[in-house]
């Protein structure tokens, strides 16, 4: 039984006191209350805090926010955030006073809140269930974590981290004995669809960029048990720890960190894609001091028109005291968004400390649209004046005035720096600024078309040449109206260029209306693997506008009907298009026949209904071919609905 502690403030206030007690009778957890004077400083309270985090397996933190001390008290929380237990802090609201507004940006900004509670009327078996609810499913969460993560071959070794909507764990795969950093979706975002689809989102965005600066992705899937992200682990720390612990930086260490984020933003701004929340926590190094850009979860990708920080109540996303002045006015951001906020954390790096900093949210918000970035000399008069010179250009208030691109920033910078720190004899350091007429080539959009031998994906659609009457061929198939119509194997030869030619020309012809008479589709994708339900789970989770965990709950049993489910999770005037990619793990990886009888099955069945909103697109290797025959149905239709991909001719390379 997982050991539960209850921390709250405010004794005084009795719904508060309510709440508390009703918990505790619930769970059989431990309490400890801390007075208002401990608030206002003392280090007591806390440290019995710290001591029962150390013992126990879930800690709820109820927080009242009803008075300028409960900073204090946040300020305190964050530093425990490392606790290697869940942490479940719930924001109450005991009096119907309003909220200051610089505590309020303050529990947004820093606070992992995953509830919101107002018990100022009293507490209802309402408010109760609902609490319930969340703590039962940070318990599942925690049973979880004791063993392997189902069917995927992680084994948990510790939580390493705490973010607004994640729990980070360290952790094993076992099967390449590497260590992995783990993202953990908390329960309460996982009910949410919209905030799913941004996860989601956030996942297939940064396994588009390939960057040896960049933390890369290695896997994600969404299922009943959770969402979960798996990055690489970098086994230092964050820039803001560093800086906290060493001060600040010496300008030629400055500019190794500058010359690795710089490369790293410059490649997603070729991608078309900006971070949008360039802060020192956004950073990580490994033990070589070598840094990695990391945390895009509310990036900006222009070419899809994804914005991942926008959301239905017009929230304003991204770090205070790095934010650019166009996020402020709510702007449309661009990739010298990007070099603003890196502007003003190299100001920091240098200095030690942010160049803009205020109690009140709305003054900090406002100094970044109007004052101007003060000399570096303000803090350390050491440094040569000519450093101001980069970092004024990177944050100038108009947009058009900063940088075209990453790339040269980095480079005034680090020539500056090399005449400044290497006795060279050129009497004005300014003159090593590179010259740049106003028409000069932006290499923030010069795009590498060649692909080697990864495969297209959708966002190369514009770079897929010479396949034309491969292209016309799957065209004309996706129009066939006859029930076997709503079916495609897309089959070749390894290399032949299969996955390619579905997903950089035949989904975005979808996505485009190019292909008549179909209904909207809601297209997703997915990988057989060892689980293919599980897989197929994920995938219909992605695009379920109306899909919920608990819709999902009888998936793995025989008689699941797929059919019903879209028609449950869909918008009426539209139907699912599922890309099975590798078809062929089917046969090589499902090792249970009954298991993959039961997928086949499923699929099959829900493709023939008479009401079918699915349609299916595999792409399989043809040395495979033969397998298929030997499942009733899929016969038909693999003899049938077949568009073979040849290895290309001279003509088309």
């Amino acid at each position: 039984m997982a050991k539960i502690f209850i921390s709250y403030s405010r004794q005084d206030i009795y719904p508060l006191k309510d709440l508390v007690n009703s918990l505790r009778e619930h769970y059989g957890a431990d309490i400890l209350w801390y007075d208002k004077e401990g608030l206002s400083g003392g280090d007591d309270w806390w440290a019995r805090i710290i001591s029962e985090i150390e013992q126990c397996h879930l800690f709820i933190f109820l927080v009242s926010i009803d008075s300028l001390k409960s900073k204090y008290c946040i300020e305190e929380f964050e530093k425990a955030m490392s606790s290697e237990c869940f942490i479940l802090p719930i924001h109450v609201r005991p009096t119907k006073l309003p909220y200051p507004e610089d505590v309020k940006a303050k529990v947004r900004t820093h606070l992992s809140v995953t509830q919101h509670v107002d018990i100022s009327s009293g507490i209802d078996s309402e408010i109760e269930e609902e609490l319930f609810e969340s703590i039962d499913n940070l318990l599942k969460k925690y049973e979880a974590t004791q063993e392997e993560i189902p069917s995927r071959g992680y084994e948990i070794i510790k939580q390493i981290a705490i973010g607004g909507y994640s729990h980070i764990y360290l952790a094993t795969q076992n099967l390449l004995n590497r260590k992995v950093a783990i993202k953990v979706i908390l329960p309460a975002y996982e009910r949410q669809s919209s905030f799913m689809q941004r996860f989601q989102q956030e996942a297939e965005l940064v396994a588009r960029l390939e960057h040896p600066h960049i933390v890369p992705l290695y896997d994600y899937w969404h299922d009943r048990s959770g969402a979960y992200l798996v990055m690489r682990y970098i086994p230092g720390s964050h820039l803001a720890s560093k800086l906290e612990k060493e001060g600040a930086m010496p300008p030629e260490k400055a500019v190794q960190l500058l010359n690795q984020i710089s490369g790293a933003l410059a490649l997603a701004h070729r991608k078309c894609i900006v971070h949008q929340d360039i802060n020192p926590t956004s950073i990580l190094f490994d033990e070589d001091d070598n840094a990695y850009l990391t945390e895009f979860g509310i990036a900006h990708d222009i070419e899809r028109g994804i914005n991942l920080s926008v959301e239905e109540n017009n929230t304003m996303y991204g770090s205070p005291k790095y934010i650019s002045p166009e996020q402020v006015r709510k702007k449309a951001t661009t990739p010298q968004s990007d070099i603003y906020s890196l502007g003003i954390l190299m100001w920091e790096v240098l200095t030690g400390k942010p160049p803009f900093d205020h109690e009140n949210i709305l003054q900090l918000l406002q100094m970044h649209v109007q004052s101007e970035l003060p000399p570096l000399q303000e803090v350390n008069p050491d440094l040569p004046e000519q450093l101001n010179l980069p970092l004024r250009r990177a944050t100038h208030k108009d947009i058009e005035q900063r940088y075209k691109n990453v790339s040269d920033f980095a480079r005034d910078f680090k020539a500056l720096v090399t005449v400044m720190y290497n006795d060279l004899t050129d009497t004005n350091p300014a003159s090593q600024l590179i010259k740049r007429d106003d028409d000069s080539t932006d290499l923030s959009k010069v795009i590498n078309p060649y692909k080697g031998l990864n495969s297209f994906r959708e966002s190369d659609a514009d770079y897929f040449l010479g396949r034309s009457a491969l292209t016309k061929r799957l065209m004309k198939a996706m129009t066939d109206t006859s029930p076997a119509g709503r079916f495609l194997a897309v089959v070749g030869p390894s290399g032949s260029g299969k996955s390619s030619v579905v997903r950089a020309v035949l989904i975005p012809a979808l996505r485009r209306g190019e292909i008549m008479g179909l209904p909207t589709q809601y297209i997703s994708s997915m990988v057989p693997g060892v689980n293919p339900m599980r897989s197929l789970e994920g995938a219909v989770l992605k695009i379920g506008v109306k899909a919920s965990i608990e819709m999902m709950e009888t998936i793995s049993k025989d008689e699941y009907d797929l059919n019903a489910v879209l028609h449950e999770a869909l918008p009426k005037n539209g139907e699912m298009l599922l890309l099975i990619d590798q078809f062929e793990e089917i046969f090589t990886l499902v090792d249970d026949g009954q298991k993959r009888l039961t997928f086949l099955k499923m699929i099959y069945n829900a493709l023939m209904a008479e009401n079918s909103r699915l349609r299916v697109v595999v792409t399989m290797r043809a040395n495979f071919l033969d397998r298929t025959l030997q499942y009733p149905g899929w016969n038909d239709l693999f003899q049938n609905r077949v568009v073979s991909v040849p290895v290309m001719t001279d003509n088309e390379l």
